[in-house]
């Protein structure tokens, strides 16, 4: 999804039902000035990483609710297990990585009221 023709969704345009992508986008924009770039970098490919797998394994658009320990329980199993060229048997490094930026969403999405964890 480009991000030149993605609308940015305003905090009361983000529910549990929004498109996961979309979130996403209005996440970077939001934290723009706050992170680095090699932050944006990091968080960008864990959450590119769980896009797609949630994508494939759900057979539909992820969405801001697809953000449950379940899903993400699960995601963190099948990524610590993909081969890179470093892990050839895969790595829990990568999985934290990628834990730590679905956090991050989690947590934003959480200070604008858009999402409610496990604890409220």
């Amino acid at each position: 999804m480009s991000t030149l023709t993605t609308r940015i969704l305003r905090r009361t345009e983000l529910h549990s039902d929004t498109p996961l992508a979309a979130a996403v986008h209005s996440f970077f924009v939001s934290v723009s000035g706050d992170i680095s770039p090699k932050t944006r970098d990091f968080y960008q490919t864990g959450l590119d990483h769980f896009g797609t797998w949630a994508h494939q394994a759900l057979q539909r658009e992820p969405i801001i609710s697809d953000l449950n320990p379940d899903y993400v329980g699960a995601f963190k199993t099948y990524i610590a297990t993909q081969p890179t060229d470093k892990y050839p048997e895969g790595s829990i490094f990568r999985a934290r990585a990628a834990i730590r930026s679905l956090k991050r969403l989690a947590s934003w999405l959480a200070e604008e009221g858009s999402y409610v964890g496990r604890d409220g």
